[in-house]
């Protein structure tokens, strides 16, 4: 080949090898962005999720609601560990102290 045909080849491959570097470099740039955006915005939305879900979780445990529930609960397994009958009047517990109070436990046997 003459030093003109291989000089044009050249020219014609410089020419095609910056339209196929431009658009990729441009994507690139464009998903780098995109992440450098979204992807924390994405990780601090799913963190104050987290948040919010524990702190109603406490308060949820907190309530008097939970309280009934968890005696009832108390009452099945210490009747079913006694095999008598219990009555539980009041409990109360704090979930921060991780105390639990249980006033008024009587076991009723099972004698006839």
């Amino acid at each position: 080949m003459s030093s003109g045909t291989e000089h044009k080849l050249v020219e014609i491959g410089k020419e095609i090898g910056e339209q196929t570097v431009k658009p990729v470099s441009r994507m690139r740039r464009r998903l780098r962005r995109f992440f450098l955006r979204h992807v924390p915005l994405a990780i601090g939305g799913a963190i104050l999720l987290v948040i919010v879900l524990l702190i109603g979780a406490y308060f949820y445990a907190s309530s008097a609601t939970f309280e009934n529930l968890v005696r009832g609960r108390l009452a099945a397994s210490l009747e079913r560990m006694t095999g008598g009958r219990v009555e539980i009047s009041s409990f109360h517990w704090q979930l921060l102290a991780m105390e639990a109070e249980a006033g008024g436990v009587v076991v009723h046997g099972r004698e006839a």
